[in-house]
C-alpha cells in the first residue's frame, strides 16, 4: 500500500457528467477564433480553471500527495531503545567472559568435572556469538552485518545447545547400562565428533543460504498516520535484513532451532532418574523455556513487527531482537552457570591423580564418599589416571582413551 502508485486510482475515479459536457460545449460555442481547433481546447482549460477544487477532491486518491521520509537509524523518536540495546548486549558479552574465567579457574573442583568443563568451553562459545548478534542488531544494518548477524545466531545456538544434547545423552546412556549391570565404555573424542558433525552441517547451511540468497539490507515503506503540509500522510522508508527471494531460509533456521529446543527437552526428561551429580534436568528445562519464549517473541516481531508498530518499525524491530538475545544469553548463564559457581566455590580442587581432595562443603563430600562406597562395593569403576579407591562417582565422559568403563554389579544410580 505504502508503495503502490496513486496512477489506477486516478484513472478510475476520472470521469465527466452530462451536465458537465453540456458545459463545456456551451464554452465551445461561445468562442469564436479563426485558429482550428483552438476553440475546443480553450473550453476545456477555462472549465478545469474553474473546477479545480472539485476535480482534485474527486480524482486524486485519499492519502495523497505522500511525503516520503528515510528513516535514520537511530532516530530521534527512540532515542533509548537502541542504546539500552547496547548495554544489554555489553553486559551479555562481559558476563561471558566472566563465566570463562570462573569455568577456567574452578575447572578442577567437583561440580565443574562432573560437568565436563570441554563442553562448558563450547557452551560459552556459542553464548558469546549470540551475545555479539545482539550488538549487531543494535546497529545500523548493512549488507555485511546483515550477513553476520545470520551466522551469529545460528552458530552460537547450535554450539549453545548441541554439546548439551549430547552430553546428556551420554551420561543417560552410561546409566541406563550400569542400570542393567552392563559394562560402560564412553569415547570422549566420539562425543565431540558427533557435535563437530553437526556444527559442520550447520555451517555447510549458512554458506548456502550466504552464496544463493543471502541476507542484505533492505529498504520497506510503511505508511503512517502522519499527516503532511499538504493533507496528505508520510511514507516511512525503514532499512532491515532480510533475504530479497524467499523466507525460506529464515523459516527452516526457525525450525532447526525449535528441533534443538525439543530434542533437548526429551533428553532432559529421560535423564529425570540420573545420580544428582550429574541430573541436569531442572536447569535443562528451565533453559529451555527461556529459549522457547524469547524466539518465539522475536519470530512474531520480525514476521508482524510493521503490522504492530506504525512509525519507526525498524528501529523497535532490531532493538527489541536485540534485547530479546541479550536477555536469552544472560538468563541462560544465570540458570545453568551460577549454581555450578555457588556449589564450586564451597570445594576444593578435585585430584585425578588417585583421590578427590575433601570438600569444605561437608554435606556435597559425604553424599559423595557414600554414593562411591556404595558403587565400587560391587563394582568396578575405572579412568585413566583414577584409582578404583578414589571417592569419587562415575566419571562422565571420562579423561582421554576409554574414557569411562563401569562393570556394574550392584550399582545402582540413586539420588544424593
Amino acid at each position: 500500500e505504502a508503495s503502490r502508485s496513486p496512477a489506477y486510482d486516478m484513472i478510475g475515479a476520472m470521469g465527466i457528467s452530462t451536465l458537465d459536457m453540456f458545459s463545456i460545449m456551451k464554452l465551445w460555442q461561445q468562442e469564436h477564433s479563426s485558429e482550428r481547433y483552438y476553440g475546443s481546447r480553450y473550453a476545456v482549460c477555462h472549465w478545469v480553471a474553474h473546477n479545480i477544487d472539485a476535480l482534485m477532491s474527486k480524482m486524486v486518491p485519499p492519502s495523497y500527495p505522500r511525503d516520503h521520509q528515510v528513516q535514520s537509524f537511530y532516530d530521534v523518536q527512540h532515542p533509548g531503545l537502541l542504546f539500552v540495546a547496547l548495554t544489554f548486549g555489553g553486559i551479555a558479552l562481559l558476563a561471558v567472559l566472566v563465566c570463562f574465567g570462573l569455568t577456567w579457574q574452578w575447572k578442577k573442583r567437583m561440580v565443574i568435572v562432573y560437568a565436563q568443563p570441554e563442553f562448558l568451553y563450547v557452551i560459552l562459545m556459542g553464548l558469546s556469538m549470540v551475545a555479539i548478534s545482539a550488538i549487531l542488531h543494535a546497529t545500523p544494518p548493512s549488507n555485511g552485518s546483515c550477513v553476520a548477524r545470520t551466522w551469529m545466531t545460528i552458530l552460537g545456538f547450535s554450539m549453545e545447545l548441541v554439546p548439551l544434547i549430547v552430553k546428556v545423552k551420554a551420561i543417560n546412556y552410561l546409566f541406563n547400562q550400569s542400570m542393567r549391570n552392563r559394562r560402560v565404555k564412553i569415547d570422549k573424542k566420539k562425543l565431540y565428533k558427533t557435535v563437530a558433525a553437526v556444527l559442520a552441517c550447520v555451517v555447510v547451511y549458512v554458506i548456502l543460504w550466504t552464496a544463493i540468497d543471502p541476507p542484505t539490507k533492505q529498504a520497506k515503506a510503511v505508511l503512517t498516520d502522519a499527516v503532511n503540509d499538504d493533507g496528505g500522510s508520510t511514507v516511512q522508508i525503514s532499512h532491515s535484513c532480510a533475504s530479497s527471494d524467499s523466507p525460506f531460509w529464515r523459516i527452516a533456521a526457525m525450525v532447526y532451532l525449535m528441533v534443538l529446543l525439543l530434542t533437548a527437552t526429551v533428553m532432559a526428561t529421560q535423564s529425570r532418574n540420573v545420580e544428582a551429580s550429574f541430573n541436569e534436568t531442572k536447569y535443562l528445562a528451565a533453559m529451555i523455556y527461556s529459549h522457547f519464549l524469547f524466539v518465539l517473541l522475536r519470530s512474531l516481531m520480525f514476521y508482524f513487527g510493521d503490522k504492530v508498530v506504525k512509525n519507526n518499525w525498524g528501529v523497535v524491530v532490531a532493538g527489541v531482537t536485540s534485547i530479546c538475545l541479550s536477555l536469552d544469553a544472560i538468563i541462560c548463564m544465570a540458570i545453568y552457570f551460577c549454581p555450578k559457581f555457588l556449589v564450586a566455590r564451597n570445594q576444593t580442587t578435585y585430584s585425578v591423580s588417585g583421590r578427590a581432595s575433601v570438600s569444605r562443603d561437608r554435606s556435597f563430600a559425604s553424599r559423595s564418599t557414600r554414593f562411591a562406597t556404595r558403587s565400587t562395593s560391587g563394582s568396578n569403576l575405572s579412568s585413566p589416571g583414577i584409582s578404583s579407591s578414589a571417592p569419587a562417582p562415575v566419571t562422565v565422559p571420562g579423561e582421554q582413551e576409554a574414557t569411562t568403563t563401569a562393570s556394574v554389579g550392584h550399582f545402582r544410580p540413586h539420588r544424593m
